[in-house]
């Protein structure tokens, strides 16, 4: 009898002012204290390079119809057999399943997004003195492996893809390939107490609570560590989780008073109380059997007896109690894409509406900077992608096209003018406007550059040419290009062939226009020199050769350019020394066609798989590389006469850009 009075003196008290989030509430650490450790010495951090976020996994291309979403399995921690498990139950309580059974401490449960593993925090034996660490499990407990080294990890999460997983290890935010194929990186390396780091439901940014036990602040930074951005500053918050459409929620005592349950943007702006009991179904949902929207809490409305319950009005009693069980049963979770079809899930799995040839679905308008005579055949594929979709184009400079309030700017430019459009470009950011540089990179978010991959150009090229001289013999080469510098991957290619000598090589800061007359200088020093690769300027070897009066029978493999005169070139050698063979390659127009259908798809709602991103900065989204070869020369050649155009183009198909480059 008394506990009943307790608990309804408890439910009148919690009615009035309980906001539950899916985790727990301000007054009960969103993960387990118990396992929390106290502030240490730290080590050495694992590495300190920025995480690579390449080619992994494989992408597929989005539905066309909205799938039946999959159960909203909760995993939880409870010590209701006097140990601390991990168990899974169906959301309406049901089918309770003991998942870790050890007789180690585990705690902490995380889903990967397709509900297929979760990550946990265990101290159970592991035959390497013990220690705690995150482990991973299959949904139905099997095949458990450790995947962290690093003692007194804690609170692991998942990225959307299912490709990486951060943890805290001892006062830092770790992140580690969640397959263990790689070594941990410690992202915020800071002599604060970092922890409980949480992914975006977009996957390019983690927030994360830096403080003591009970005075934390928000900080949110890029997934490779980047930007990094304290949003709250008076050590009042106690948890952080991001919301369904990728805004922020925090139990936190606003110094203004504005809110105690709060909901603000990534950036920390627009802060607004996320409301009370019930209402934040809208920012944090959970979803029933039946498919209704409702929150999923941890909580202690009995004392001493935390447990999971349901929170919404479709409940007699508003709570719908879940585990009900002697012990404390902790930090509910299950999979993101059980959520797919509620409002804000679309990163989850949405449908969304197939892109029709003629026209847009949806009303947009693409800037276009930096446009150049010397480039209009980019203008031209980016206008054709634009005609195609029935999108709106205006051309100008970032600053007008802002103001102009265009949906997304594509900036033709290169990697040398690209650093001055960086104040630019922020300001554009700042509107939420995407840029996508074409052939630059910048490190600024929102900012992707679409081109090649230059190091597999190189790889590509060189290797064609040590093929080309069987593997063996003399090469010289010219490593020039300011930005792009070649020869680590030059000299990975060399070690595969280890009878292939460098006898010359000139990179660094270097006049182009010598390499003309270093090219004939090099053939007559070296007779038995086979091959010279150049990085850009390969026209002016060719003249060089042709100038000094070296016959044709006597060059080394060259590469040619990919273009009109490059390929006229090539023609005229041939029809005079018929052995004569070449390669070429190019940063194809294309890429302006290409990113146009970028920005169309993220204005779709569609998620840019962030696995895939690559370049200096891990923000360039790569096109196929154009080649042209002894066997295909002429038929580019033709086409370039044909279409009167100056360089050897490829187009991605819609249907590839999306498949290749955004998630399912």
């Amino acid at each position: 009898m008394k506990k009943d009075i307790v608990l309804r003196l408890l439910m009148l008290i919690i009615i009035v002012s309980l906001a539950a989030s899916c985790t727990q509430t301000a007054a009960t650490p969103t993960k387990n204290p118990e396992l929390t450790s106290s502030p240490e010495t730290k080590s050495a951090p694992t590495n300190t390079a920025t995480p690579t976020q390449a080619p992994t996994p494989t992408e597929t291309a989005l539905p066309t119809a909205t799938p039946a979403p999959i159960p909203c399995t909760i995993a939880f921690e409870s010590d209701r057999d006097g140990n601390l498990e991990i168990y899974s139950m169906a959301p309406d309580g049901s089918a309770l399943v003991n998942l870790s059974s050890n007789t180690g401490q585990d705690s902490a449960p995380a889903w990967s997004s397709d509900g297929s593993l979760i990550a946990f925090t265990s101290n159970r034996e592991n035959g390497s003195g013990g220690g705690q660490f995150i482990y991973i499990m299959e949904a139905d407990g099997g095949n458990v492996r450790q995947v962290t080294w690093e003692d007194n990890s804690n609170w692991p999460d998942w990225s959307p893809d299912g490709t990486f997983i951060t943890y805290t290890h001892r006062g830092d935010i770790y992140i580690k390939k969640a397959d263990g194929s790689a070594e941990a990186i410690n992202l915020t390396n800071s002599p604060e107490n970092d922890q409980e780091s949480v992914w975006s439901p977009d996957g390019r940014k983690i927030a994360w609570l830096s403080g003591e036990r009970n005075g934390k602040d928000i900080f949110v930074m890029d997934s490779d560590g980047n930007n990094k951005q304290k949003l709250t500053e008076n050590s009042q918050a106690s948890d952080v989780l991001w919301t369904i459409d990728g805004e922020l929620f925090t139990h936190w005592n606003h110094p203004e008073g504005v809110c105690e349950k709060c909901v603000m943007g990534a950036d920390g702006s627009n802060i607004r109380d996320a409301g009370g009991k019930g209402e934040l179904q809208r920012f944090t949902p959970f979803r029933t059997l039946d498919g209704d929207r409702v929150e999923c809490v941890g909580i202690d409305l009995i004392a001493g007896n935390e447990e999971i319950y349901l929170v919404g009005d479709i409940y007699p009693d508003i709570f719908l109690n879940l585990t009900n069980a002697e012990g404390n049963d902790r930090n509910p979770d299950w999979p993101a894409n059980c959520l797919a079809g509620f409002e804000g899930a679309g990163t989850f799995g949405e449908a969304v509406p197939e892109m029709a040839q003629s026209a847009s679905p949806v009303n947009m308008v693409i800037g276009y900077a930096g446009d150049t005579p010397e480039q209009k055949e980019r203008a031209q594929d980016m206008q054709t992608a634009c005609d195609e979709l029935g999108i709106q184009v205006i051309y100008g400079e970032i600053p007008n096209l802002v103001d102009k309030g265009v949906d997304a700017i594509i900036q033709n430019t290169d990697q040398h003018a690209a650093a001055a459009l960086r104040d630019d470009i922020q300001k554009a950011r700042e509107k939420g406007i995407p840029v996508f540089l074409l052939d630059a990179e910048l490190n600024a978010e929102g900012t992707y550059s679409v081109s090649i991959d230059y190091d597999h150009w190189a790889k590509t090229s060189l290797g064609w040419m040590l093929e080309k001289i069987g593997g063996k013999g003399q090469i010289a080469y010219f490593d020039l290009d300011s930005y792009h510098r070649y020869s680590e991957v030059i000299n990975d290619l060399l070690a595969r062939y280890p009878y292939v000598s460098v006898i010359e090589f000139r990179d660094g800061n270097y006049d182009p226009d010598k390499i003309k007359p270093e090219t004939s200088d090099f053939v007559k020093m070296y007779p038995q020199l086979r091959a010279i690769w150049s990085s850009s300027s390969n026209f002016q070897s060719m003249w060089g050769l042709e100038e000094n009066g070296i016959a044709y029978e006597e060059w080394p493999v060259l590469l040619c350019e990919a273009n009109r005169p490059g390929l006229e070139t090539w023609q005229r050698i041939q029809s005079v020394y018929p052995a004569f063979d070449c390669f070429a390659s190019v940063n194809p127009p294309g890429i302006a066609y290409a990113a146009v259908y970028a920005a169309y798809y993220l204005k779709l709602g569609y998620t840019i798989d962030q696995s895939v991103l690559g370049g200096a900065f891990g923000r360039t989204l790569f096109v196929p590389l154009p080649t042209v070869t002894r066997d295909n020369f002429q038929e580019k050649l033709n086409e370039l006469i044909k279409n009167e155009t100056y360089y050897v183009d490829e187009l991605m198909s819609p249907a590839e850009i999306r498949e290749a480059w955004f998630l399912e």
